[in-house]
């Protein structure tokens, strides 16, 4: 039997006895040694630090979606070349890869609720280990804004910074809800939802840790804390956060007009949203058209994490040869759970869903 420690178990997480017998191989006995010896002190700065790296998820967040619709506007990527010329190809190239380069920047920032608690559970959940561990996994976010400042004089990065607000300012003065100047206005609601999302995030893997084996650990902590809850429900509630605040701005400027008053005629633009002929907001298509982009862009990053998972546990983990597991149909499972509602991992014989 594993040791006790003897003290009062945490209100913020149940006992281990609570959930069923210490001993059982149902469940990882490491873990329920660690949360076992968690003090009340430690429960608290858990939550400290919880709130802070999910105030670090939505910082970095709102910088990246920021700086995407500020390349969206000046860098668009079209399907193919505009031209044939060497000019046109090479800009469309360079478009492409920084595209790219956003998805795979846009993957680090879900991951790290899978980062934080498993060093938890694996380095202990006491004041000094979940500080340490917590202030390294946000660290983690700000490497990209280092390597800039690395490569890059200060002037050019002034001249870069320059211009980059100049174009968000002629951008925020088009008054468009549907575009730069409602995401703006609804950055805020957003990093917030982000903020609520990841410390639940955090806490509900940590608790559901306690009744998986150790090798289901892994699945638990990816498919929910990542794609579920990182991709899939982050997400949805984002979106959903910005649809409806750029519905409330495209209403109240539909609701003004530019004789009420001078002010009105100053925040009034000609383009601002108005009614359709066929009775339909013009608002509908921009909203449709982020749900829309938004699905695929949540479906690629689930699969890319899944590849990657994929192999860091048959290839680096196992030794087996990527591709030929890769076709391995008993791996479908692995790749293809893109919403993290099984959180299986292989489907060998035997192995079943873990449940919410």
């Amino acid at each position: 039997m594993p040791r006790t420690s003897g003290k009062d178990p945490s209100p913020l997480f149940p006992s281990p006895g609570a959930l069923g017998p210490r001993s059982s191989f149902a469940r990882c006995l490491y873990i329920q040694e660690t949360l076992g010896k968690e003090s009340d002190l430690d429960s608290f700065i858990l939550l400290v630090v919880f709130v802070l790296v999910a105030l670090s998820m939505a910082e970095d967040q709102r910088q990246q979606q920021l700086m995407c619709r500020l390349r969206r506007i000046l860098l668009p990527l079209p399907l193919r070349p505009k031209k044939k010329a060497t000019g046109s190809v090479l800009r469309w190239l360079g478009t492409l890869l920084l595209t790219i380069n956003e998805l795979i920047i846009s993957l680090v920032a879900p991951m790290l609720p899978f980062g934080v608690v498993f060093l938890m559970l694996t380095q202990g959940v006491d004041v000094a280990s979940a500080l340490l561990n917590g202030l390294a996994m946000s660290f983690l976010l700000q490497i990209d804004d280092l390597v800039p400042s690395i490569f890059l004089s200060g002037k050019v990065l002034t001249k870069i910074e320059t211009y980059l607000v100049g174009e968000a300012v002629r951008e925020w003065a088009k008054k468009d809800a549907a575009g730069f100047y409602g995401y703006v206005n609804a950055s805020s609601f957003i990093a917030a939802a982000t903020v609520v999302m990841g410390f639940i995030t955090q806490v509900y893997v940590l608790n559901a840790s306690r009744s998986v084996t150790c090798a289901s650990l892994i699945y638990l902590l990816h498919y929910r804390a990542t794609i579920f809850f990182g991709l899939w429900c982050t997400g949805a509630l984002c979106l959903a956060t910005e649809a409806g605040t750029c519905a409330i701005i495209g209403l109240q400027q539909r609701q003004l007009s530019p004789s009420d008053s001078s002010r009105a005629s100053v925040d009034i633009n000609e383009d601002a949203p108005v009614p359709s002929a066929s009775g339909v907001p013009n608002w509908v298509a921009p909203v449709l058209r982020m749900l829309v982009s938004r699905i695929v862009y949540l479906l690629t990053a689930a699969f890319t994490l899944n590849v990657f998972l994929f192999y860091l546990v048959e290839n680096v983990y196992y030794g087996k040869d990527f591709f030929v597991a890769l076709t391995d149909q008993i791996h479908e499972s692995f790749l293809f759970d893109l919403f993290g509602t099984c959180a299986q991992g292989t489907n060998y014989p035997g192995t079943s869903c873990i449940p919410f």
